[in-house]
């Protein structure tokens, strides 16, 4: 048995070290700023509940007020929308001086981060802020007038215009609270501010239509809604890391670890309930992807202070650095649901009286854990446990002294009564940092609270009702451990999907499909299946790549770092309980997901699709164009686009949402005017085969406009084969072309040829100037699946840049766009082509294009030498055909011989067609022309003067007689000639003469074999020779 005066010593020491450990461990307020903020709480008369929780101060107002907000907001967005009007009255209270949270706020905050705002500027503030109240106390008076009143036109047009005026106003005063130098002290009045700023704009969506808002309104005010969302979230974000900062690097008065950590700990709690809270809902504000009331949960945890430390000779708990990180690092959200305390009888004179054996919690995996705390040190053996926790029960326990080194059996029991809780939290982690050297003690403890709004299950019952499940209440059956970030805008941490599926229970009543909020910074695929939860094989039930959404470091996220992840398939009613599976199939970066939202269908499956349809198509539409005007399209939005976009629309249901069908079909318009307006191709889609004309489209054979293609929405080119088609070989050759004139063209500008091919084989693209062809050869297979469905590829889609330099009109060179088949097997189907302006021409692709004027100068040149020099040999030749300039009558001496020589020199004249289309004419195709038809002219005369009929062979034996031994040869230019192979062969034609004429005999021939030929003219009284043809003669006269 112990001494009793040794004992009361030790009683006496173990008091005094637990009060200095307390008085120096609550470094809620600093004392410079601690009495100015209890004097604004006093003056309340009663308003602040004064009860105490676990290790909590009482919390400020300007705390509650918040924190009521969040609720409100909460409760409201589950169940109607938020109401301006509550939010309103928790920030200007109307039982006490309205301006007095307000300045609460302030005095909360400069106690919080040591920084004092001079009075001047206050004033100017509160003033701003009092404005703000009026002018929304008009609002709600306009408001509430006109719902009861909403058919009155007057009231309407009124509230639109008070609308229009607070949220201009708003807007003003929100960048008024953004002051340089003051960012940190006015940060929860910016939020606030931000939050019914954003509401407004919300409530002018809700209410568009009945308000007689037009689309270009509501757009603007949707448009607006978004841009502010990111703009106040990463302003309060990045003004949150700042503050915490500071916090960090606070060394203006002398404390100890846990004083450090409790103030650290203090600026993260009050700015979770003040400000990052509330920002956490706003992405719910976005009326286009939450139209309906949304269930919203916060897995955050905040933690309480460390008001003691346990072990009274643990004298290095005062000096020894806490890391500010400790019990507050993020993880997968659990669930506690029970708290276990055993009380360890003892035979030694300790005063330990007993010990956490085990604390049990519940996550989404298993059923229970436990975290063993194996001793407790302390004098007393009673736990001021003072909680009001759900699924918590509260046991009596002892509340004595052992004085005595005896067994204590005493039954003296003082039942804690439950007094106190965290406003609008639930206990959920006891957290502790082990000192001592054996490892085996707490030396410090402390306790973690979740929001309310978390529940333990997902129950998906309602049809006007999104579902949020934070990711941190997933789980993974495998060994691999998730990895968890702080989400410090998200309302919870953020979980990164590797290596490790991802799971979460739903309990499905209604129809419903999936979205995800993620973002990464590297596209993947991500795998969803489904897996009943007491069964053991998955279903794969969807597939679906997701873009990158930011670049660089996974700490550094902000609002436009998430994006949304779309999955049209249905999950539908189940009797039991099912887990959904997520698996990164495809990418190396971590996908890391905020949140897993269950959009409700309460609709048909056909009311469902078209919902699908509007999606895409206003996806579509707005992809479009470069701005919310939809008063330009974006570069990249080719003509094909635009026609997709049409048939996306077009597939909305007229009995269902006619309305959006024409709103979106009126964009889909005025984007093709636009794209129409800005190509200089005429007839861009061959959608007027009938007016195709020498200003557009030239075509040759076999070449045809058709327009029965899923792949293209109206009239394209077809350019079929033809191999089961007799044809020679120059007809092989189809193409369509188009010359662009140089009167449409900028100078010293690069334009880009586009368009779309369904299918080709062996087609040849041409897109040519200065006579530098840029030649394309594609191979393209059919698009169109076995179900009439069309997947799209970049293989299909061609695109050639091509520069211009100066201008010339009287050349006019312009831009030569051409498609060719040349060979049987080829075809091709393409359309939606265009030529428009890339951009000017600049730097090194100004010089290249200077030097390519230059070298074509030089080839212009030799080429007007070349075609000069061609044209005056075959224009001498054909000139002497004839005997005078009239060229009414060839020259005597002129034989069929001298015709053919003029007509190969004048098949020689360079130039004539293009140099790569075939059939298409070339610079020197009139000049061409016209000597052909002169030299046609003297094969007439020829033939009109010669007595012998068909003397050149062209009708074979036509006029002749002739004998066995004779064939006809065909030379070139498609003549004949005779071909004698006996000596005794022959060919006779009588030919009647005029006595009084004198005629000569022109043979034009060869002999081929030794021996002599000969011409016989037989007149009626005598025969002679006239001409002999030895070996290799020509012409015998």
């Amino acid at each position: 048995m112990s001494d009793k005066k040794g004992d009361k010593c030790m009683k006496q020491k173990r008091n005094a070290m637990k009060n200095k450990i307390n008085a120096q461990s609550s470094p809620w307020f600093p004392a410079n700023h601690k009495n100015k903020v209890e004097i604004l709480q006093k003056g309340m008369n009663g308003v602040f509940d004064k009860k105490l929780g676990l290790n909590i101060s009482p919390f400020p107002k300007v705390l509650t007020t918040c924190m009521q907000i969040v609720l409100k907001s909460i409760q409201f967005k589950s169940t109607l929308d938020i109401q301006i009007k509550e939010i309103f009255n928790c920030l200007w209270p109307m039982n006490a001086d309205s301006q007095f949270i307000w300045q609460l706020c302030i005095a909360h905050l400069e106690s919080l981060i040591q920084f004092d705002m001079p009075k001047s500027l206050k004033h100017n503030i509160f003033k701003r802020l009092q404005n703000i109240e009026n002018e929304m106390k008009v609002y709600e008076k306009s408001f509430d007038e006109w719902q009861r009143t909403s058919n009155e036109n007057v009231k309407k047009q009124e509230l639109k215009k008070i609308i229009f005026n607070i949220e201009s106003f708003l807007e003003e005063c929100i960048r008024f609270f953004a002051m340089e130098k003051y960012e940190l002290l006015l940060l929860v009045i910016y939020a606030q501010i931000a939050n019914l700023h954003l509401l407004i704009l919300r409530i002018s969506l809700i209410y568009g239509e009945e308000l007689d808002l037009t689309q270009e309104e509501q757009s603007v005010y949707q448009n607006k809604l978004i841009s502010k969302i990111k703009l106040y979230t990463n302003y309060c974000t990045h003004q949150y890391k700042r503050g915490l900062f500071r916090i960090k690097k606070m060394q203006d008065y002398s404390c100890n670890s846990i004083e450090k950590w409790n103030l650290f700990n203090a600026y993260q709690k009050d700015m979770t309930l003040m400000v990052l809270d509330i920002i956490s809902i706003w992405p719910t504000y976005d009326y286009s992807r939450y139209p309906m009331k949304t269930k919203i949960e916060l897995t955050r945890e905040i933690w309480t202070d460390i008001q003691y430390v346990s072990i009274e000779n643990d004298k290095a708990n005062l000096n020894k650095e806490v890391d500010f990180t400790l019990c507050t690092e993020p993880q997968i959200f659990e669930w506690l649901s029970t708290l276990e305390f055993y009380m360890r009888n003892s035979s030694n004179t300790s005063e330990f009286m007993g010990n956490i054996v085990g604390i049990h919690y519940s996550s989404y995996k298993t059923h229970h854990r436990k975290q063993h705390i194996s001793r407790w040190w302390g004098e007393k053996s009673k736990y001021d446990y003072k909680l009001t926790v759900q699924n918590l029960q509260e046991y009596p326990v002892y509340n004595s002294i052992a004085q005595n080194s005896y067994e204590s059996n005493q039954k003296v029991i003082k039942y804690i009564e439950k007094e106190s809780q965290l406003l609008y939290h639930r206990l959920s982690r006891i957290s502790g940092v082990i000192e001592c050297p054996d490892k085996t003690n707490v030396s410090a403890i402390t306790f973690a609270w979740a929001h309310v709004s978390v529940q333990e299950t997902h129950d998906i019952d309602n049809k006007k009702l999104i579902i949020q499940i934070p990711a941190s209440k997933a789980w993974s059956d495998e060994t691999g451990k998730l990895r968890v970030i702080d989400g410090i805008s998200t309302g919870g941490p953020l979980v990164l999907l590797e290596d490790t599926p991802l799971t979460i229970s739903l309990n499905s009543k209604i129809l419903h499909h999936l979205r995800i909020r993620y973002a990464c910074n590297n596209n993947g695929v991500l795998r969803i299946s489904k897996k009943p939860k007491l069964g053991s094989l998955s279903e794969c039930i969807a597939e679906q790549a997701y873009k990158t959404t930011y670049e660089g470091s996974e700490r550094d996220l902000v609002f436009e770092s998430f994006d949304y992840l779309d999955f049209d398939f249905l999950l539908g009613e189940t009797t039991s309980p099912y887990l959904i599976i997520l698996e990164r199939i495809q990418g190396t970066s971590p996908l890391i997901i905020d949140k897993i939202e269950c959009i409700p269908v309460c609709i048909t499956k056909r009311q469902h699709e078209n919902n699908q349809y509007i999606k895409e198509a206003q996806k579509a539409v707005n992809q479009l164009f470069t701005n919310s005007l939809k008063n330009k399209l974006k570069f990249e939005t080719t003509d094909y686009n635009v026609d997709q976009t049409a048939k996306k629309v077009e597939s909305i249901y007229d009995s269902i949402s006619l309305k959006e069908k024409v709103s979106l079909l009126r964009d889909v318009k005025h984007a093709k005017r636009l794209s129409k307006y800005r190509n200089l191709i005429s007839n861009e889609d061959f959608g007027l085969p009938e007016l195709i004309s020498k200003n557009s489209w030239q075509f040759t054979h076999h070449v045809r406009v058709s327009c029965s293609d899923p792949q293209f929405k109206g009239y394209f080119l077809e350019i079929p084969s033809v191999k089961n088609v007799s044809l020679n070989e120059k007809d092989l050759f189809r193409n369509v072309y188009q010359k662009i004139d140089e009167s449409k063209l900028k100078p010293y500008t690069r334009y880009i040829v586009r368009g779309f091919i369904g299918h080709c084989e062996d087609l040849e693209i041409w897109v040519t100037r200065y006579e530098k062809e840029v030649m394309s050869l594609q191979n393209v297979n059919n698009i169109v699946n076995n179900n009439g469905s069309v997947s799209h590829d970049t293989s299909h889609y061609f695109k050639v840049h091509i520069d211009v330099g100066n201008l010339d009109i009287e050349e006019n060179l312009g831009i030569w766009v051409a498609f060719q088949i040349t060979s049987p097997n080829g075809s091709a189907t393409l359309g939606n082509i265009e030529l428009i302006e890339m951009m000017p021409l600049s730097g090194k692709l100004l010089t290249q294009i200077k030097n390519t004027e230059e070298e074509w100068k030089k080839e212009k040149e030799r080429r007007q030498l070349e075609s000069n020099k061609s044209i005056q040999i075959a224009n001498k030749a054909v000139k002497g055909l004839f005997d005078s300039s009239q060229e009414k009558k060839l020259n005597i001496v002129t034989s069929k011989k001298d015709i053919l020589d003029a007509l190969e020199k004048v098949e020689n004249i360079t130039y004539v067609y293009h140099s790569y289309l075939h059939n298409v004419v070339g610079n020197n195709f009139n000049v061409y022309k016209q000597l052909q038809e002169r030299i046609n002219r003297a094969f007439d005369l020829y033939q009109s003067r010669n007595k012998i009929m068909n003397g050149d062979f062209s009708r074979k034996d036509l006029g002749w007689n002739i004998t066995p031994g004779i064939e006809f040869l065909k030379e070139e230019y498609r003549y004949f000639s005779l071909f004698i192979k006996h000596w005794s062969s022959s060919a006779v034609q009588e030919i009647e003469l005029k006595s009084t004429c004198e005629y000569l005999l022109r043979v034009t021939g060869t002999k081929k074999a030794a021996g002599t030929g000969y011409v016989v003219c037989s007149g009626c009284a005598s025969e002679y020779i006239q001409a002999l043809f030895l070996q290799l003669a020509k012409v015998r006269e």
